[in-house]
């Protein structure tokens, strides 16, 4: 797998279940209708209803990069999450980093439900934990069979993957 196909969707799976990232590298992918994934669509279609500016670059999906040099992405989540600032400051890293942009200082994450923006700047120690993940991805990508069910039921039935996996 090359890093110009790694997108958002894969460091979230990183985060939150390895199998899913497996099974998603691997093209099976369970996600098209699930009703939360619909719903974050419908927030962002709203949110951003003004703002025509997503951009598609390789493997990613950019809500917009505003005129400071964020990159912005879009939460449907009620709470800020730990997983959720790796999407867009691998976003900001590709563009910086392998594409050359170096006007790019970090991320943005917008939080419409709750009115909140988080601001990530890309410092060295977010590099690091970047290229780390990136490594982790292009590992799992290389597994030839899936990793072991995740141990946390309750997080799995709430997945478009959870009748898949237990079956």
């Amino acid at each position: 797998m090359d890093i110009r196909l790694i997108g958002g969707q894969h460091f979230y799976y990183l985060e939150s279940c390895k199998r899913q990232l497996w099974l998603y590298i691997h093209k099976v992918n369970l996600e098209e209708n699930f009703e939360s994934v619909e719903l974050g669509r419908l927030i962002h279609d709203e949110y951003y209803q003004r703002e025509d500016k997503e951009i598609r670059v390789d493997g990613m999906l950019i809500d917009f990069i505003s005129r400071d040099g964020y990159v912005h992405e879009t939460k449907s989540s009620k709470k800020p999450k730990k997983e959720h600032e790796i999407q867009p400051l691998f976003y900001a890293y590709y563009l910086k980093h392998i594409l050359g942009y170096e006007q790019i200082k970090g991320a943005k994450i917008h939080y419409p439900l709750i009115k909140q923006v988080i601001e990530l700047q890309l410092d060295e120690k977010r590099i690091q934990e970047v290229e780390e993940k990136i490594s982790q991805i292009l590992m799992i990508a290389k597994q030839k069979h899936m990793p072991e069910i995740h141990s946390n039921i309750r997080l799995c039935r709430k997945c478009a993957y959870f009748e898949f996996c237990h079956i």
